[in-house]
């Protein structure tokens, strides 16, 4: 699974980074960016990020610099290549008007950042046990699903 952190605070990348490996029972390929730009940057292969993988899933951080998230958002969801990755948006914010924006933005998730690591750590977990280990990504291969379905049978 190939994961995009976009986060501007140091701290809490740090926090993602290590929960993602602490947690990991698959490999995972971590990038991160720290603004807007770099994450458009990023997901279209521009820029800096001529070579950047194809993201199944990212993190976004609410109020970020340069471009803001609800930009990077409506950008991911308005154009179909991009759309079906999944975005979860990470906020200190509890604001109604913010959580409301991500999901008229077709956000996958709303969650507001702990303070503490345990907390932190523990939803951290849980977000990726689902969205890596009980849904599909949208990268997995129809042809994949077919012969491993058949295994069950």
């Amino acid at each position: 699974m190939n994961i995009l952190i976009i986060e501007d605070n140091p701290g809490d990348l740090y926090l993602f980074k290590r929960t993602i490996q602490n947690h990991a029972k698959k490999p995972y390929k971590v990038m991160d960016v720290e603004n807007g730009r770099d994450a458009l940057d990023f997901i279209q292969k521009t820029g800096n990020f001529k070579d950047a993988f194809a993201p199944d899933l990212i993190f976004l951080d609410w109020n970020i610099p340069i471009k803001h998230g609800r930009d990077v958002l409506e950008f991911l969801k308005s154009h179909a290549e991009y759309r079906v990755i999944p975005v979860i948006v990470f906020s200190t914010s509890e604001n109604y008007a913010d959580i409301i924006s991500c999901y008229k933005g077709y956000a996958n998730g709303y969650f507001r950042k702990p303070n503490d690591y345990h907390e932190f750590s523990n939803m951290m977990e849980n977000v990726m046990r689902f969205w890596s280990m009980i849904t599909f990504s949208p990268s997995v291969k129809a042809d994949k699903l077919v012969v491993e379905n058949s295994k069950m049978s």
